[in-house]
């Protein structure tokens, strides 16, 4: 054996695909037994056979014509929802959220007046996954999402329902959208009330022993830096 056939059987085999090289009227394979010196000769002759070669060139236009158009056949088709369906499903999403808000601000509220803010984020912490379970159904699930999240697990929205709540805004505070064949309701959640503010304003501004409360419960917290008014997040209903 020659020193350069040595030589090349030492070298390990590279890894990347070859590629099927389509110019002057010849699929090329001389690719794969430079790169692949492993591969038998037998095979070598089986890729190159004229027979062989006209196939390879009838099809990879195809292929490359498919690929092409791949993103495009893959993107899911808009599903048309009668208005009066939606709309019926907008008031299902209000009435649950207005009893969620209710439930959650009245047990927030007495947190604050047992144990001021510290206390409170204990408590929501703990009260509000049980609440939103507790108004979930068989036919719709409630969660709340934020544009800065506090809960990694509860709180980060999904790509659909992160671009819903950008369309969100004051005037128009709720929407209702067809994902993947189900009907999803988002409703903004304002900060309205500067009592919000001592766990969602200003880090500087917020008590230290609420900080500490926070950075313990959920470290990877960014769900501060909020001013009066602004959108905070959204509550969620999902069809399921």
């Amino acid at each position: 054996m020659r020193k350069g056939q040595e030589d090349s059987n030492k070298s390990s085999p590279v890894l990347d695909c070859p590629i099927l090289t389509h110019g002057e009227g010849v699929v090329r394979f001389s690719s794969l037994q430079d790169t692949h010196p492993w591969i038998s000769t037998g095979f070598r002759t089986f890729l190159e056979d004229s027979s062989m070669q006209r196939f390879f060139k009838s099809i990879l236009p195809g292929m490359a014509l498919l690929w092409m158009l791949s993103p495009i056949s893959c993107k899911q088709e808009k599903v048309q929802v009668l208005p009066a369906t939606k709309e019926a499903f907008r008031e299902s999403g209000k009435k649950v959220t207005d009893a969620f808000m209710k439930a959650l601000g009245q047990r927030l509220k007495a947190a604050i007046a047992e144990g001021g803010p510290s206390y409170a984020i204990e408590v929501c912490s703990k009260e509000a996954p049980k609440i939103a379970e507790s108004f979930s159904t068989q036919k719709f699930r409630i969660h709340r999402i934020g544009t800065r999240v506090r809960n990694i697990h509860t709180g980060t929205p999904t790509l659909d329902e992160r671009e819903l709540l950008q369309k969100l805004s004051p005037k128009s505070p709720d929407i209702v959208e067809p994902v993947n064949g189900k009907l999803v309701y988002l409703r903004a959640i304002y900060l309205s009330n500067a009592l919000c503010l001592k766990c969602h304003g200003d880090p500087k501004s917020i008590d230290p022993k609420t900080r500490k409360v926070l950075a313990r419960l959920y470290p990877e917290d960014k769900a501060t830096g909020y001013k009066l008014n602004d959108l905070r997040g959204a509550f969620v209903v999902r069809e399921r």
